[in-house]
């Protein structure tokens, strides 16, 4: 798959620089750019479901109406 994205001279500059200083070709500099980007994203879709809070609240015995509503008599 080939994918074209446009980026203006100065950021090409800089994605040059930076691939040489890291004995990289421009393509593979950008690969690296991208993937590392991309990473949260991809962790976020395939977490499915939200993670909920656990709250541990201990052995509460038996509820009346009177434990929860103040109109109880």
């Amino acid at each position: 798959m080939t994918l074209i994205i446009e980026v203006s001279g100065e950021l090409e500059a800089a994605l040059k620089a930076q691939a040489q200083e890291q004995g990289l070709s421009a393509d593979g500099m950008a690969r690296r750019v991208l993937a590392e980007a991309l990473t949260p994203a991809v962790k976020r879709e395939a977490r499915a479901t939200p993670e909920l809070p656990i709250l541990h609240l201990g052995n509460m015995g038996d509820l009346h109406r009177r434990d929860i509503y103040d109109d109880a008599r």
